[in-house]
């Protein structure tokens, strides 16, 4: 459990112990669609990944989802996209769909927000969109 929060923070260390690339080698982009939707539906997110390592790299995807709160800031939470190995000039689309539906555990605000795309714990693409009533 130690190992699973410190690799969710990006941690460099956790990572290489794990075996993951740390300084990933590769050009990314990051599209939203919508980038404007209400709460209670949801957005999908595609990736579109390519080496630019002269050799493979393990890599962990991860994205971070910056809700609004109460009092205006924002508060990120990371989810688990994939664990890949990415081969040289190697390509690779990936999608993920994110809902905003209401949770016990978490309550969503309109306004905009923003997603986090995370490659071996560091940031390497941002998009905003926007949350509706």
């Amino acid at each position: 459990h130690g190992l699973r929060t410190l690799v969710k923070n990006g941690h460099p260390g956790a990572l290489k112990a794990l075996g993951f690339t740390t300084d990933p080698e590769v050009a990314v982009t990051l599209d939203l669609e919508p980038d404007t939707l209400r709460i209670g539906e949801a957005t999908r997110m595609t990736v579109r990944m390519g080496s630019r390592g002269s050799a493979g790299q393990r890599l962990v995807v991860d994205y971070a989802v910056h809700h609004l709160r109460a009092n205006g800031k924002t508060s990120a939470k990371v989810f688990k996209i994939r664990v890949l190995e990415l081969a040289a000039g190697e390509r690779i689309v990936l999608a993920k769909k994110h809902s905003f539906a209401p949770r016990s555990v978490r309550r969503y605000y309109a306004g905009v927000q923003e997603i986090e795309l995370l490659v071996g714990g560091r940031s390497l693409a941002r998009r905003r969109f926007e949350l509706t009533d």
